[in-house]
């Protein structure tokens, strides 16, 4: 018997063939993908700054010290290494200014994201499960919504609501949500088809249930990976809306800002108004996709 109990058992100490829990799964798939680890820690690195951004900043990155203006960075010429990064035309400290504008990036990011994936998904699930004149009416908002160009309603409506960091998570999570909308619908017409949906229809389960409990849980992993790229692409256009001067007020730190402040620095001996929001801009991009 103590034979049995033993071979029963499988490597991870499961009992009866059971699977490893999922957490363990989890790791182990991650474990194998060496980018996708990579990405997941320069990630972690953005929200450990963001977080803690009053603690590891060793000025107030809105306060001005106008005899320090345009210090370069620490390893020039000039440069100090109370300002490691320089300083702008204020005297504001850069290197302090990018962390805080890390909170400005992560939160229109994930706020836009999901603000269009809550919309988004919403819409999808009754034009695709209830179809007939809902999906009709559904479609045609999406088909006229994505038919003006992105940019243009990001600027019409922008310049309209004016400058705050709501309206701009508002902004960005509506006009991204037919994108979502879409997706999910198309999901939705697939899954609805299979065999467990039908069982559960066949079973008296209600419309509301078979959504929330078979539908939903299958439409996870393409929504997830939509919205992490919607991340990337959300903290680039609120990059370009606060260089046109669209986005958050002046006075909030933000990498589109120091980019519109630094843009006629760049080529008149102060390059590094720009490089390093610049660069910031860049590290979140490439972070998130990876």
């Amino acid at each position: 018997m103590a034979t049995i109990e033993h071979a029963s058992r499988d490597p991870g100490g499961d009992e009866f063939g059971a699977p490893p829990p999922r957490w363990r799964r989890f790791l182990s798939v991650a474990a194998r993908d060496k980018l996708g680890l990579i990405g997941g820690f320069l990630v972690a690195l953005m929200v450990f700054a963001a977080i803690f951004a009053p603690l590891i900043t060793p000025h107030d990155p809105v306060a001005q010290d106008l005899s320090a203006s345009t210090l370069p960075p620490a390893w020039s010429d000039g440069g100090t290494w109370d300002h490691p990064l320089g300083t702008d035309r204020l005297g504001r400290d850069l290197y302090s200014r990018i962390i805080f504008g890390t909170r400005v990036s992560l939160a229109v990011g994930l706020g836009g994201a999901t603000v269009a994936l809550v919309i988004g998904l919403i819409a999808g699930l009754l034009a695709g499960f209830i179809g007939g004149w809902v999906d009709r009416v559904i479609t045609a908002a999406i088909d006229l919504i994505l038919s003006v160009p992105y940019l243009i309603v990001v600027l019409v409506v922008a310049s309209v609501l004016g400058r705050s960091l709501l309206n701009v998570v508002l902004l960005f999570g509506v006009t991204a949500a037919p994108i979502f909308a879409r997706t999910t619908r198309g999901e939705v017409l697939r899954i609805r088809e299979s065999g467990f949906v039908r069982a559960a229809k066949a079973s008296g389960a209600s419309s509301t249930y078979t959504m929330v409990q078979h539908i939903v849980p299958n439409l996870v992993g393409a929504l997830v990976t939509l919205a992490t790229f919607e991340i990337s692409a959300v903290i680039f256009y609120e990059a370009g809306l606060s260089f046109l001067g669209l986005s958050v007020p002046p006075n909030i730190p933000s990498w589109g800002n120091m980019l519109d402040a630094g843009r006629k620095s760049l080529f008149t001996g102060a390059p590094w108004l720009s490089i390093w929001p610049g660069l910031a801009i860049a590290y979140a991009g490439f972070s998130i996709n990876l």
